[in-house]
């Protein structure tokens, strides 16, 4: 089976190699390849498998270009400093994220939603994103149980609706 996984894969690669320029959309990729598939009488169970790998590397894609403008923002922010940390308290002081969020601890967690803080909880993880901006004095923190939630909690309102 994986044999005809690499070449559908190949078959995706040549067909988006020979027409670089002309097709921007999955249905363009689709069409090459359904018209390529008449010419050389390929199997109609193989043109299929090629669609899934094309609909696949579509899906791949839009999750990375989404990932591309969370992060652009982290890198492009105009601070100071800029602090992220996993782990960073709970682990050094031998505790879980469970036992360090309800030891005393609330204020720091007071901003983050109930559902994100038992995901912190279960997960025993504590994602922390601590931004100095450019003022004298104070600073911005979100915490979340991965690092996309902290990115996202720190997106301004704005940036939060174009998203």
């Amino acid at each position: 089976m994986s044999d005809i996984r690499e070449h559908v894969y190949e078959t995706v690669e040549q067909v988006l190699n020979r027409n670089r320029k002309a097709m921007t959309t999955p249905e363009e990729v689709k069409q090459q390849i359904r018209d390529d598939a008449r010419v050389s009488n390929a199997p109609q169970w193989f043109v299929y498998q090629v669609y899934a790998a094309i609909d696949s590397m579509a899906a791949e894609l839009a999750e990375a270009k989404k990932d591309a403008g969370r992060y652009r923002r982290v890198r492009d922010l105009a601070c100071n400093q800029l602090y992220l940390t996993r782990d960073g308290d709970h682990a050094c002081n031998y505790m879980t994220a469970k036992d360090w969020i309800e030891a005393n601890h609330h204020e720091y967690f007071s901003d983050v939603p109930p559902d994100e803080l038992q995901r912190m909880k279960d997960t025993n993880t504590i994602w922390q994103l601590q931004i100095y901006p450019n003022t004298p004095v104070g600073s911005n923190v979100w915490h979340g149980a991965t690092l996309d939630s902290v990115v996202d909690a720190a997106l301004t309102p704005q940036e939060q609706a174009a998203k």
